[in-house]
């Protein structure tokens, strides 16, 4: 197609600590425009089961993109469990897993339980 897109795909809203909602998106070339508040939080990926580790990340931030198809510019702004989300999908964009955030070994904790939302 002659394209060269970055694509992120999200929905934190059946999360039971979800504040923000964006809604169902996903965005083109998204870009990180601002964090703030950064927390550490348990977290994982569909990509190394059963292992959950403690990773900072901000707990507000703002993302810059635009919507794939129309090009329209769109603007999130996200809090709590969205903007980890987001950042982790960031990441993912840029070839990193949220086990290169982890300090050490303290961190990682074996997932007890696993979702069915």
């Amino acid at each position: 197609m002659g394209l060269s897109l970055r694509l992120i795909a999200f929905d934190a809203r059946r999360h039971p600590r979800s504040r923000s909602w964006a809604g169902e998106l996903v965005v083109a070339n998204p870009r990180l425009a601002s964090a703030a508040h950064w927390d550490d939080g348990r977290e994982g990926c569909a990509s190394i089961i059963g292992l959950t580790a403690d990773v900072r990340r901000a707990t507000r931030i703002t993302v810059h993109g635009h919507l794939p198809g129309t090009g329209e510019a769109v603007t999130i702004e996200a809090d709590a469990i969205e903007a980890r989300c987001i950042q982790h999908q960031l990441d993912h964009l840029d070839g990193l897993l949220f086990l290169d955030r982890v300090p050490g070994v303290l961190s990682l904790h074996r997932r007890l339980h696993t979702c069915d939302a």
